[in-house]
């Protein structure tokens, strides 16, 4: 007898009829996110880590930017925050994060050499996001579409 109760006779594979139901509720809430993307982006120690950081924090689609009140486009956008965090990857310390029901946020936080900063952003649900299959089942898994639509940076 095995001790799977999805699959009696293959004890690692679950049912191909099983459901896996993650509620969105069950992902970290707005301050535990806001921290561990923010630190993601600012401890990047290569490019390709930092694109990675990147795109987990900003919608594909996004198109409104700014750094200290200058709009910029995102390439442009993206391009000076490498360079800030180029010049150190000790990562944030986030002091505040908060959000609304409307899916406006602040972060405040002290970027690297001290300097305190502020970011607002605008999260949606990125549903061009395609989350990852469950091995064997086909089904797919949980992702967390959490990304900013709007970037500001102060």
């Amino acid at each position: 007898m095995s001790s799977n109760p999805f699959n009696p006779f293959h004890p690692d594979i679950p049912s191909r009829n099983h459901v896996v139901h993650v509620s969105p509720s069950m992902r970290p809430p707005f301050p535990e996110w806001a921290k561990r993307k923010l630190n993601q982006l600012y401890s990047a120690d290569s490019e390709e880590s930092f694109n990675a950081a990147f795109d987990n924090l900003i919608a594909r689609d996004a198109n409104e930017f700014s750094i200290d009140g200058k709009v910029q486009d995102r390439p442009e956008f993206k391009r000076r925050l490498w360079e800030e965090v180029k010049a150190s990857s000790d990562g944030v310390q986030v002091k505040q994060a908060e959000s609304d029901s409307a899916g406006e946020a602040k972060i405040a936080f002290e970027a690297p050499g001290g300097i305190s900063r502020s970011l607002h952003l605008k999260i949606i649900e990125d549903h061009t996001l395609i989350p990852p299959r469950i091995p064997l089942s086909g089904r797919p898994g949980f992702i967390d579409r959490r990304r900013a639509a709007k970037v500001v940076l102060t």
